[in-house]
């Protein structure tokens, strides 16, 4: 076996450079992959940050040449003291086709209730024939609108021929102008609305930002309303139309403008449709967000990789590195594979003759071993038999002492009765109080004897409802006479709404008896004992304890057992058999509890049995 085991670990040894050197081939191989791989990764991944650098500048640089177009307008409107339909058509024209962005640029003037109907024959007499301010009802059609204060309607608009049934369309009337128009006149320059649906009769590519602007001028002589106090130079920017001029499909990128709205940031698409940032970029490679503002309204420009690169410079270059590496190393290990296997073929005849020798040298190592623990164990049974022996005989000699001493005070005090002498009736009492005591104090002697038999045969599970508040208090009544004649200071405190034991309350009060009956007898005049219950994490526990002699710390595991005493000499202070804490031991058994002892010497002794939570009986009360 021994031979077994050294040969193992001579071949594990010769293979240990193998196994390093291929150990190192494969990292090597990896290293090589990762490494190829990380190249043209990185080499993709700077060309993405050039290209969204660039396409985020240009799409940025769009959208403040959209804005300053809208300024552009605002300035031809509030510059012009006579603005009709075809001046602002023919200045539109030369904005538009610079500026794609816009679905569309209106002027929007503001109209008080009391020039309504001079605006309405102005844009009457301007071409557009029977027109009037509307509004659109709750149904959404177009309604004549209803009077109030002012009115922002559509006075110009192109492109016209695709927004004419928007010409004269009050404005102010809708929830996201009118919340536009009013930021745009407080602030006193341009608002920008957040993303929306679309509102004009031109289908846009993505979402539409509303760029407001105020404008006040100075009111003419011309009582016309082409020359108002106020208005809105509104442009509706089409932030679709810029993602796909600034970055189309020729590269490998995806554009998109995102908008944060509280908390979430969201990707707003065609159709309407909005999809959260995060789900957006999942599988791209590659991304850039570049932040950008409309009229202090910040929106964000996203862009993504679109798929995974070159296979050739992905996958196949970097696998060749790879196999490149793997090669060398396997040149190598068939080298070295070779010089380990001369090796052991000189070396295996040389383990085949030792073998044998082993093997006999471990037969015998064996068989000194087993004698050596069988000899240990009869050592240490002769022992446990001598102490047993020593325990029992020491017992023996004690119980006669404590029996012989009530059966001679009742023979003795009997036979005083029995020869008739003249007594007095009080002395007759006294005797037969003695035989009385004496008897009792045999009886329980005998009892405890036969009790701790019996728990040592019986089996049976225990069922009784004990309930601890009337055992300690029957345990009081008994020890209190004993008490007050030791002049010890006995009292009990315990838990409200103790729950009841599983058990047996008979045994169980005994051996408290047992306990307090210990307390007093070892301790001195003017001490105090005091017996305690209650519950924590749903196991019960009584304790006893006193301020009296204590025990050495030796002896608080030898009182324990049967027949033991802490003072067995014939010397000894206290009488007693030695059967007290060996009955309360069996009854902590007998009920699954533990029993614990801690004691100092000259300072006291606590005792506590903890009983464990399947022998506590949760009892509902019902109301």
């Amino acid at each position: 076996m021994l031979v077994n085991r050294n040969r193992t670990k001579s071949s594990l040894a010769d293979l240990y450079p193998v196994i390093v050197v291929a150990a190192l081939g494969l990292i090597l191989s990896v290293c090589a992959f990762a490494a190829v791989r990380g190249y043209f990764g990185a080499a993709d991944r700077q060309q993405f940050q050039r290209n969204a650098t660039y396409y985020g500048e240009a799409f940025k640089s769009d959208v403040e040449h959209h804005v300053n177009s809208l300024v552009a307008i605002k300035a031809f409107v509030s510059a012009s003291h006579e603005v009709d339909r075809w001046a602002f058509s023919a200045f539109a024209d030369q904005v538009l086709p610079q500026n794609s962005g816009f679905q569309a640029v209106l002027w929007l003037p503001q109209v008080t209730q009391a020039k309504r109907k001079n605006f309405e024959r102005v844009l009457q007499n301007d071409g557009l024939y029977g027109l009037t301010i509307r509004e659109l009802d709750g149904n959404g059609q177009l309604v004549d609108a209803r009077i109030r204060a002012r009115y922002f309607p559509v006075a110009y608009i192109e492109p016209f021929d695709s927004n004419s049934s928007l010409v004269g369309l009050d404005l102010l009337n809708d929830r996201h102008f009118a919340t536009l128009f009013r930021n745009a006149l407080q602030s006193g320059r341009m608002a920008a609305s957040p993303p929306l649906s679309n509102f004009f009769a031109e289908r846009s590519r993505g979402p539409v930002v509303l760029a407001a602007f105020p404008m006040n001028r100075e009111r003419a002589s011309s009582d016309r309303l082409t020359n108002p106090v106020e208005g809105i130079a509104l442009g509706v920017l089409d932030l679709g139309r810029l993602t796909a001029k600034s970055a189309g499909a020729s590269i490998p990128l995806q554009s998109a403008v995102a908008y944060r709205s509280g908390r979430r940031t969201s990707v707003l698409l065609s159709n309407d449709r909005i999809v959260p940032l995060d789900a957006w970029l999942r599988n791209a490679r590659f991304h850039a967000i570049v932040p950008f503002t409309i009229a202090d309204r910040q929106f964000l420009f996203v862009l993504r990789s679109t798929g995974s690169g070159s296979a050739l410079y992905r996958l196949y270059i970097p696998l060749g590195a790879a196999f490149l590496a793997l090669a060398l190393t396997g040149l190598l290990l068939q080298s070295m594979l070779a010089t380990t296997l001369g090796k052991r073929k000189v070396e295996k005849a040389v383990v085949l003759r030792t073998a044998e020798l082993h093997r006999l040298n471990a037969t015998l190592q064996e068989e000194i071993v087993q004698r050596r623990e069988t000899e240990a164990q009869l050592r240490i049974a002769k022992e446990k038999a001598e102490s047993a022996n020593r325990a029992k005989s020491s017992f023996l000699a004690t119980m006669s002492h404590e029996l012989r001493t009530p059966l001679n005070a009742i023979i003795g005090f009997s036979g005083i009765l029995v020869e008739g002498s003249p007594h007095s009736q009080e002395q007759t009492r006294d005797y037969l109080g003695e035989i009385r005591d004496n008897g009792s104090r045999l009886l329980d002697l005998i009892n405890d004897i036969l009790e701790m038999t019996q728990m040592e045969a019986e089996r049976a599970s225990l069922s009784d409802h004990v309930f601890l508040p009337d055992i300690i208090e029957a345990v009081m009544g008994r020890m209190q006479p004993a008490a007050d004649r030791a002049e010890i200071e006995l009292h009990y405190t315990m838990a409200e709404h103790l729950p009841v034991l599983l058990g047996d309350g008979k045994r169980l009060q005994k051996a408290l008896l047992h306990l307090l009956s210990n307390a007093l007898k070892f301790t001195a005049k003017g001490g105090c004992a005091q017996i305690a219950a209650w519950e924590t994490h749903g196991e019960v526990v009584v304790e006893v304890r006193d301020n009296g002699a204590g025990m050495p710390p030796d002896i608080e595991a030898k009182v324990l057992d049967l027949f033991s005493q802490s003072d067995a000499s014939f010397s000894r202070k206290h009488e007693g058999t030695g059967l007290g804490l060996a009955f309360v031991r069996k009854v902590a058994d007998h009920h699954e509890a533990v029993l614990k002892i801690v004691s100092k010497l000259g300072e006291g002794t606590q005792i506590s049995l903890e009983f464990p939570r399947h022998r506590v009986l949760r009892i509902r009360e019902v109301a």
